[in-house]
């Protein structure tokens, strides 16, 4: 009933007469929020006319590509999963990511325990089409916001590779859903990193001056606002260092006492509290001793 009542509001007469850019832009994105894409593309595209910003047609083109994504594909249910592919890719592929799907999530849920997982929708991509409609990007293999979306279209043998790929995404949906969505980033990025079940982790204190690492208060906005490609990689390595600090020095348990804090609504100064007794300045002093 609010998502209908929002969307009478927002597509109503007094809408139309409005003129500030500002406010098609952020109806736009709210609408988007709600996948209610068609008026969401439509406020924005009003944005677009009067305002430069330049990601504003790229933003437009990923609602298209959402709205496409939500009509057109095919669709292969599991018992957790609304796995959406292109016409062009086999049922079969679909069935088996299912498969390897709900095999994680068994897996993940043992270390990151969530009462009720609520059903999530994967997306699957050409990586053509998720390179230039998405990321803009070599490096970025996936992405969850809300759905998963894996440029895995045409991938005919679902290696251990690409299995980690699928269980980092994943982790994150399980993180979220456990959190309420409070996770901070670097224990989001940490933990999906820690969960890939691949031959070698790089270890941050194998790789930088420990004197000169992140600190851990800084982690955060490092992962989301910094414009440096090789802090921000430095960023992921660390919080997936720090996730194996965290288990040596707190156990199994000690991300799941994290995991309850968060959902609690705890801040980063609270969260670390709780699990250490300790100061972030003083955990991170802990972190660095261990390293």
């Amino acid at each position: 009933d609010a998502r209908r009542l929002f969307s009478e509001v927002v597509t109503g007469a007094g809408m139309k007469r409005r003129s500030d850019p500002m406010a098609f832009y952020q109806l736009g994105e709210a609408m988007a929020a709600l996948e209610l894409y068609g008026p969401a593309i439509s406020l924005l595209e009003q944005a677009d006319a009067k305002l430069d910003f330049v990601s504003l047609d790229d933003r437009i083109r990923q609602l298209a590509m959402k709205e496409r994504l939500a009509k057109a594909y095919r669709v292969h249910k599991t018992a957790n999963f609304e796995i959406r592919y292109p016409d062009d890719v086999s049922p079969e592929g679909a069935s088996r990511l299912g498969e390897i799907l709900e095999a994680e999530l068994i897996r993940i849920r043992m270390l990151i325990p969530v009462a009720k997982f609520t059903p999530v929708t994967v997306n699957i991509l050409w990586w053509a089409e998720f390179r230039s409609t998405f990321t803009g990007s070599d490096h970025i293999l996936g992405f969850y916001d809300g759905k998963i979306t894996l440029p895995l279209a045409g991938v005919s043998r679902l290696d251990p590779r690409i299995v980690a790929l699928v269980s980092h995404e994943l982790a994150h949906a399980v993180l979220a859903q456990a959190t309420d969505d409070f996770a901070p980033s670097w224990l989001q990025e940490g933990v999906a990193q820690r969960i890939e079940m691949v031959p070698y982790h790089a270890n941050a204190f194998n790789m930088y001056d420990d004197e000169r690492l992140i600190s851990v208060s800084l982690l955060d906005a490092v992962l989301s606002g910094s414009v440096d490609p090789d802090l921000i990689g430095e960023a992921y390595i660390e919080s997936q260092t720090l996730v194996r600090y965290i288990e040596a020095a707190h156990g199994k348990g000690g991300i799941q006492k994290l995991v309850n804090a968060y959902r609690a609504g705890a801040d980063d100064e609270a969260a670390i509290a709780q699990l250490s007794g300790k100061s972030i300045a003083d955990f991170d002093r802990a972190f660095r001793a261990w390293g």
